[in-house]
């Protein structure tokens, strides 16, 4: 979940998110963040933050997320993530259920992006596809664009399935 924005977009269009975070410092900052913007004229409460964006301190390996429990299943810049956890995603979702999947693409690093050090990140090309053959795709895309969370130029893929 991070910061929680998407957790927060969603939320405050009326959807119910649980959100997985590990850190105690990226709940700290998602909290902070849904106090500080306004639904409906309003400031929200941190108690309906927790009404609405339903935090899990765990991390998405440990979580249980069941089977066909989700409508949707977003997965932004989790790269190692939805590779690892493909089956249980898609066994998460409902029948006609979405998964939202946004990331880098593995040539990130030739490029010398301004804050990103160590290896090779993101995904190879057509590594999602090749992980999530059991849901519809009906987008998927391999592009330089700005990236979600930095508003940078970057290799960015991006796909949408749904659960048939």
């Amino acid at each position: 979940m991070g910061q929680g924005r998407n957790a927060i977009w969603l939320a405050e269009r009326g959807w119910e998110v649980t959100g997985l975070e590990i850190s105690g410092e990226g709940v700290r900052q998602a909290r902070e963040n849904f106090l500080t913007r306004r639904h409906r004229g309003a400031e929200e409460d941190a108690e309906n933050f927790e009404r609405r964006v339903r935090v899990v301190h765990e991390s998405a390996e440990e979580f249980a997320i069941g089977e066909g429990e989700w409508d949707l299943i977003v997965g932004m810049y989790v790269h190692g993530v939805m590779l690892r956890e493909s089956a249980r995603v898609i066994a998460g979702l409902r029948a006609g259920g979405c998964l939202v999947v946004e990331g880098f693409h593995r040539d990130v690093m030739k490029m010398g992006i301004e804050g990103m050090t160590g290896g090779l990140l993101g995904y190879k090309t057509n590594a999602l596809l090749r992980h999530y053959l059991g849901l519809r795709i009906t987008r998927y895309e391999e592009i330089v664009g700005l990236a979600d969370w930095r508003r940078i130029e970057a290799p960015i893929v991006r796909m949408v399935g749904k659960k048939e």
